[in-house]
């Protein structure tokens, strides 16, 4: 039998298509090779957000380190949650800030800690308001939550003025005050000035055995269970709900008041993974599956399981009950 050119053409043509049935077993295919991938994509990503998030708490750590051989002690834990930084008043007890505006000037953001130190009476407590209003990527971890300003819900400081402020800077990592005391405590009743916190004489004395509490100058003489044995600071726990709202009492305040518990972790509780529905306001965590990253007062980074030996995570919080911790521990 003969074809015509034009009946062969048609046939290659039948021949180089694909029926319904081959295109559903590609897309079939494709399917389950995506499925088969996407798990070590998010694997990849997830260890390139622990890298940066590793790098953030190496780079307060040396930030504190710089500090403690400029002023030779740890980051003071400030006054109180109802006030913020203060460029006059130095580094010490008498510096109502907490921790974070006490490393301000060691990891290069000398210009937002002494964003008031021109200012008059008149003014001081709106321009010393513009230190919550930077964004700053060493305090965000990336697998939480992006570097913004997020609603700013809680109360008023009485050192600046943020009657006009709706949002404001956030931290993912929180210094560690032992595990003797409070993590939030405002200032003591009738101090609403510096001149009454400087007069006050009953100033909380908790026994705290951490690095950073009220009025606090730790230094590295004062850690005697060494400097590699001790918790310096870590991610905080966050209800995986209220990443972006500031509704949740650990993640209300602005990052530059002094002890609150936005900024300040106990260690007598294992570190915990965000969840829905669980907002611990005592605990160490974060975003990241099975374990927190933690830098220590010697500097080093360190990854905990979040199933850690309970008496273990408790001695590496205090800085000096004698039971020293090798990394072999944990």
């Amino acid at each position: 039998m003969r074809y015509s050119a034009g009946d062969r053409r048609g046939m290659g043509r039948r021949c180089a298509g694909f029926t319904l049935v081959e295109l559903l077993v590609v897309i079939a295919i494709i399917g389950i090779l995506v499925g088969l991938l996407m798990p070590a994509v998010q694997g990849a990503r997830e260890a390139a957000r622990q890298t940066q998030c590793s790098n953030n708490v190496k780079q307060l750590g040396l930030g504190a380190s710089q500090g403690v051989a400029t002023v030779g002690f740890f980051p003071t834990g400030g006054w109180g949650n109802t006030c913020v930084g203060d460029p006059t008043r130095g580094f010490d007890k008498k510096q109502p800030g907490g921790w974070i505006y006490n490393l301000l000037p060691f990891i290069e953001l000398g210009v937002l800690h002494d964003v008031a130190v021109s200012a008059t009476a008149d003014n001081f407590n709106q321009l010393n308001a513009l230190q919550t209003q930077t964004p700053m990527d060493l305090f965000i971890c990336p697998t939480r939550r992006r570097v913004a300003l997020y609603p700013f819900q809680s109360r008023d400081y009485w050192n600046m003025d943020r009657s006009t402020l709706t949002k404001c800077s956030k931290t993912d990592y929180a210094i560690n005050v032992g595990t003797i005391g409070d993590n939030e405590l405002g200032c003591p009743s009738g101090v609403s000035s510096l001149a009454t916190g400087d007069a006050c004489t009953i100033w909380p004395t908790e026994g705290w055995n951490g690095i950073s509490f009220i009025r606090s100058q730790v230094m590295p003489s004062d850690i005697t269970d060494g400097l590699s044995s001790t918790i310096l600071l870590g991610e905080k726990e966050i209800d995986s709900n209220h990443y972006t709202d500031g509704t949740v009492a650990c993640d209300n305040h602005c990052i530059m008041a002094g002890l609150d518990n936005d900024m300040y972790r106990l260690t007598t509780t294992q570190p915990v993974q965000d969840r829905p529905g669980l907002s611990s306001d005592t605990q160490f965590g974060g975003a990241h599956p099975g374990l927190c990253i933690f830098v220590f007062c010697d500097g080093s980074v360190h990854k905990i399981s979040n199933s850690v030996d309970l008496a273990t995570f408790r001695n590496l919080g205090c800085r000096n009950d004698g039971n020293v911790v090798n990394v072999a521990d944990y």
